[in-house]
Formats: structure tokens, C-alpha cells, sequence
């Protein structure tokens, strides 16, 4: 029916009293759009998939520029993953298998912009490593980065480091 079956609100969105009663006379609620942070699920939409960052990278931009959660603390790579995977962002409501029609009121990201991201999590998907053509990794100094494609598998080369250095001598070298 388009209306919401509990529990907490996810992030972008806050509860509100609906005026309708359940069985037990408890009120109902609703989802809104908490606008401040609806922003910051489009701004994770827009590097995920404008910007080609990971959910390791927008988790770093987030805590970098100072933007917490909901409970105040810093940002982890698994809940940027699991709000690009929820589809309560493009307006539609689910319970198991049921889908509601898209509400216009709780759209945060257009469908094409959802449907986009979900692509580029299936192509950046593990079972998929031998088939890949998107890079999990796009920004780097090395010059060839992403450039390079692997003669035996066709996916892209990339460097990855653990960053852990040390300096010595005003030099930094790596462990």
C-alpha cells in the first residue's frame, strides 16, 4: 500500500506521525526526507557513480571533510555499501518481495542514477574478477594506472599499497 512497516528510518530520511492507528492502537509512521542528510546520500550517490570512487574512498571523503553519521561517528565503508544498495533511496518501499509504485515524495536519487550504481557493483563484484572491466580502484599517481590490462585475464592493472611508510631522512620509505 506505499506505507511504511517500521522500524528505524534509514539515513536521508526521519519518521513522522501518520494519524493512523494499528491493531493495538499504536500510531503509525511515515518516512519523510531529512533534507540535510539527503544530501549527503546524493553527494554519496554522486562519487559512487559521477566520480567512480569506492565505498573506501567516500567513507575517507566523508570523514575527512568532517561529516558524521547519525549517531555522531565517523563513516565505515560497509554502510556506504549497504545505502547504494537500497532501493528505498529511488522512492520505492519493500517488504520481502513487494515493491511499492515509486513515491515521489521519498525520492532521493532518480532511478537511472540507482540503476547505474548497481551496475558498477556488479561489475566491480569478486565473482565477477575474471570478467572485470571496471576498475575497483580509480585515482592514483602512477602514470599506467588502470591504463594497463592483464594479458591473461583482461582486467585492468592497478597499484595498491598498504600506505604504511616511514621516513627517514626527510624520506618516506615503505615498511
Amino acid at each position: 500500500d506505499g506505507f511504511y512497516k517500521g522500524g528505524n528510518a534509514p539515513y536521508g530520511y526521519m519518521l513522522v506521525k501518520s494519524g493512523r492507528l494499528d491493531k493495538k492502537k499504536n500510531e503509525k509512521k511515515n518516512l519523510a526526507i531529512k533534507e540535510d542528510e539527503a544530501a549527503i546520500v546524493r553527494k554519496i550517490f554522486d562519487l559512487y557513480v559521477r566520480h567512480g570512487c569506492g565505498v573506501h574512498k567516500i567513507a575517507s571523503v566523508l570523514n575527512e571533510e568532517g561529516i558524521k553519521t547519525r549517531a555522531g561517528k565517523n563513516w565505515h565503508h560497509a554502510s556506504i555499501n549497504g545505502m547504494i544498495r537500497n532501493l528505498t533511496y529511488t522512492g520505492v518501499l519493500r517488504s520481502g518481495e513487494s515493491r511499492s509504485p515509486v513515491i515521489e515524495a521519498l525520492q532521493i536519487i532518480p532511478s537511472h542514477t540507482f540503476e547505474m550504481a548497481q551496475d558498477i557493483l556488479k561489475r566491480r563484484a569478486r565473482d565477477v574478477i575474471a570478467e572485470r572491466t571496471y576498475p575497483m580502484r580509480t585515482e592514483s599517481r602512477c602514470l599506467l594506472n588502470g591504463k594497463v590490462y592483464c594479458a591473461c585475464c583482461g582486467s585492468r592493472l592497478v597499484v595498491a599499497t598498504n600506505g604504511r611508510y616511514i621516513e627517514e631522512n626527510g624520506v618516506k620509505l615503505k615498511k
